[in-house]
């Protein structure tokens, strides 16, 4: 939607203004939603493994469980995930055919997901432990 208002606003001629703007709100919304998963990221865990707390006594636990060092260790484990799936889908471009390097790299895809998936758990074992 902005996206389109961006473009449509482009083609009239008075729209450099107007698309900075967007710009702009597209950048603050990225970020803001990328602070809320830094603090709630592992905010299915604590709502299954504590299932006796209320929903907003879950979502504070979950961001005092993420301050400091979890907050840190998501975003390294994201940013590893994403270079990670870069040079997997780069490499099997280079040896197989397109398609057929597409199909493995979904799989190396979900494996990572699934293995990412168990160190989150892991994170939050060892929160819970440090934190209490």
């Amino acid at each position: 939607m902005l996206v389109l208002l961006a473009t449509s606003s482009a083609l009239d001629g008075g729209a450099s203004s107007s698309f900075f703007i967007i710009i702009l709100i597209i950048t603050l919304v990225t970020i803001w939603v990328l602070y809320a998963a830094t603090r709630l990221a592992i905010l299915p865990l604590v709502a299954l493994f504590e299932s006796d707390l209320p929903i907003l006594r879950t979502v504070k636990r979950t961001s005092t469980l993420m301050k400091g060092y979890g907050q840190i260790f998501f975003v390294q484990l994201i940013v590893l995930f994403l270079l990670v799936n870069i040079a997997v889908s780069i490499l099997l471009t280079s040896i197989f055919s397109e398609g057929f390097a597409n199909l493995l790299s979904a799989l190396v895809s979900l494996a990572m997901g699934l293995i990412m998936s168990g160190i989150m758990v892991l994170l939050y074992r060892n929160r819970r432990d440090v934190i209490g």
